[in-house]
């Protein structure tokens, strides 16, 4: 659009700029006066999760965070966004985030015990304060983990490996050594595909296509919804109950006051208007206290305590 400005226009600019140049130099420039710090926001496997999908979200957070958290206070938040491990490590890496919102896996491989760090809430959405997996299949396809055995199980194109292993899947029936789960770019083709193989009649196993699914339950909840597909899939595992994603503190720099005003502000989300626009982005009712019962059992799991 302004590739066509003339020479004489960018010019004319210039001088303008220059004649008001000690109004300019007047002005407080707020990315001078104020330190800047950055937050985090881990949604894996999610495609909308990117700075340039999630920009509006990203603004809208950093701006209840500047005006409703006193830690914030005199400071410009940046919000960063990531839908998978290795981009969420390199932003932890490049620019140091005092507040992230993470799945417990992400907090237990990069920020328990190596980095001061606490859960101070959690993120109940779809009407549930827990997280569960799924994996779902045709009705004429396998009836149990057993018969998942060697099979491909698909699931979204960004995945915890290490969090499926040690927390999610029962010690018996592990990702990788019972089982071959591998990424997808769009699970509603994979369902579609599985439904075809019922239809046809062929053997997905025998042609390296997938046996099964595995959802979250914000996935589980989406294809619920559909009333013409769901009705012809059957879920034939369901995880035990697990943790939410985490708001989580990161750095020393937070005490104990400012701890608590976070978890306050957080808790009253839902009484803000910017608030509630908020959770509505992230398809959540409020913000709560974190499970410790369920947070410790998967801790426990995850690093292999007694």
């Amino acid at each position: 659009m302004f590739r066509s400005l003339r020479k004489e226009t960018a010019s004319l600019a210039l001088s303008l700029l220059a004649a008001f140049g000690l109004c300019l130099q007047a002005l407080p420039l707020r990315a001078q006066d104020q330190p800047v710090v950055t937050y985090l926001v881990v949604k894996y496997g999610d495609e909308a999760a990117t700075q340039k999908m999630a920009g509006r979200f990203l603004r809208d957070l950093a701006t209840f965070l500047e005006q409703k958290v006193s830690f914030f206070d005199g400071k410009i938040v940046e919000g960063y966004i990531a839908n998978n491990p290795d981009s969420a490590r390199a932003v932890l890496a490049a620019r140091h985030p005092v507040l992230a919102f993470v799945p417990p896996g992400f907090y237990f491989a990069n920020l328990t015990g190596r980095i001061a760090a606490h859960a101070v809430a959690q993120i109940p959405r779809f009407g549930t304060d827990v997280e569960r997996f799924y994996l779902v299949t045709t009705k004429d396809g396998p009836d149990s983990l057993l018969q998942l055995r060697n099979q491909v199980v698909k699931t979204t194109f960004a995945f915890d490996l290490e969090y499926l292993r040690r927390v999610v899947f029962p010690a018996e029936f592990s990702p990788d050594k019972d089982f071959r789960l591998l990424p997808s770019e769009n699970l509603a083709d994979e369902l579609f595909l599985l439904l075809e193989e019922q239809r046809e009649g062929f053997n997905s196993g025998e042609m390296g296509l997938a046996s099964a699914l595995l959802l979250d339950e914000e996935l589980k909840r989406f294809f619920q919804e559909d009333e013409f597909v769901w009705p012809e899939l059957k879920t034939i595992w369901r995880s035990p109950a697990l943790p939410r994603d985490l708001v989580v503190s990161i750095g020393e720099e937070w005490n104990a006051a400012e701890l608590a005003d976070l978890r306050d502000a957080l808790f009253a989300m839902k009484n803000d208007n910017l608030g509630r626009a908020l959770l509505e982005m992230m398809n959540s009712g409020g913000i709560e206290a974190v499970n410790v019962g369920l947070l410790q059992a998967a801790e426990q799991k995850y690093f292999h305590k007694k």
